[in-house]
């Protein structure tokens, strides 16, 4: 992957790519940005452009063949990490990073922007614990400790260290601190208040932005093909996140999901329980991809109705067609409480992710989400 692949961030790369031709390129280095938001791509970018023996100014040819091994991600002096565990047919010894890294390049080649959702779905190990454990801890001390085969660096990738488990931070905080000559460590993390904080201090942090609404949108209609209406209406909700503007592009138009949204607020309003009973119902027969669709929808209506409250019009993210709906909607919360409501809907996301029961959650979010359709009553969460 080349630095022109990734979406935004361009003061970055370039940072990234001066060091390298100056020489002063950090041992240990973190690369943070919000899920979705384009870390895992800059890391792979940032290692291509180290390896590749044509670099241009600014960026790797592309061509040599040490960057075509990285666009295969197979180059020998690269090296993985990520969090893993047994898979649901998986066999009774301890398993390493190693053993998935076939799986992982599938993953990372058909989506560099993946989740770590994604990736455990994939991987088939979303029903477990996944960790960076400590046999990939030993392997990442015996790799780095060799010579590289054919790059004047070696690298290795951590991706999600804020997964590590207790046992392997103790064996590689030395070969972190103070590693062999031409050994660069890549962090990637979503979440870096959740690392350990002896690894933490000893790496340099390079936080990226969040990537800009105009590459998001140039994104979807040149690569995917999304009609310019379409790929507004994604960049309003995807707010930054390209991963989550990806799988938005299923769905056609927000119509869908604007009428679903119509129905079960009303529901909820009027406190009608056989109607929630058929809205659950009806939302269980949906695709998982749908049904997460809807309730991203959902944190995004909610956002806009706070902004509409509030009268901050010049934070909208919304369509025509959202405003006519807004108008009327957002006169029966309040900001207090669609707070909390976005915290519920949060924890169904991620529940769903997990296959939990679609329409046992939805049922229960919409009983707990009716208190707060009624000022006369305190909702508890």
């Amino acid at each position: 992957m080349k630095f022109a692949d990734v979406l935004g961030n361009e003061d970055i790369k370039s940072t990234l790519a001066q060091g390298v031709q100056s020489g002063r390129v950090p041992h240990a280095q973190l690369i943070v940005s919000r899920e979705g938001g384009g870390n895992l791509p800059m890391a792979l970018a940032y290692a291509q452009y180290v390896f590749c023996t044509d670099r241009r100014q600014n960026d790797s040819c592309g061509v040599c063949d040490a960057c075509r091994k990285m666009m295969r991600l197979i180059h020998p002096d690269l090296s993985f990490a990520m969090p893993i565990a047994k898979p649901k047919e998986g066999s009774g010894s301890e398993l390493s990073s190693k053993d998935f890294y076939e799986t992982f390049r599938e993953a990372v080649t058909a989506n560099p922007y993946l989740s770590p959702v994604d990736w455990f779905r994939h991987a088939e190990i979303d029903d477990k614990v996944p960790v960076i454990n400590a046999r990939t801890a030993n392997e990442i001390i015996h790799d780095m400790q060799m010579k590289p085969f054919e790059a004047a660096h070696k690298i290795c990738l951590i991706w999600l260290p804020e997964l590590f488990f207790h046992a392997a931070v103790p064996k590689l905080l030395k070969i972190i601190e103070e590693p062999p000559v031409n050994t660069l460590f890549l962090l990637v993390s979503n979440s870096p208040d959740d690392i350990i904080n002896t690894i933490l201090s000893r790496t340099q942090l390079v936080k990226l932005h969040k990537i800009p609404d105009f590459d998001i949108m140039d994104a979807l209609m040149n690569r995917y093909g999304v009609g310019m209406q379409r790929a507004q209406e994604i960049v309003n909700i995807a707010d930054g996140d390209f991963n989550k503007a990806k799988w938005l592009t299923n769905e056609p138009d927000n119509a869908q999901s604007v009428n679903m949204f119509r129905e079960w607020m009303l529901g909820i309003y009027k406190g009608d329980i056989p109607s929630l009973v058929k809205f659950s119902d009806s939302f269980h027969t949906e695709t998982m991809e749908v049904q997460k669709n809807f309730l991203v929808y959902c944190l995004h209506l909610f956002r806009e109705s706070v902004v509409k409250v509030s009268d901050m019009t010049a934070l909208a993210r919304t369509t025509s067609s959202e405003r006519v709906f807004l108008d009327k909607f957002a006169k029966t919360v309040n900001p207090e409480a669609v707070v909390q409501m976005r915290h519920l809907i949060d924890d169904v996301l991620w529940q769903i992710d997990r296959h939990a029961n679609a329409k046992m959650l939805m049922m229960a979010l919409s009983l707990r989400m009716i208190p707060y359709f009624m000022p006369q009553k305190t909702a508890t969460a």
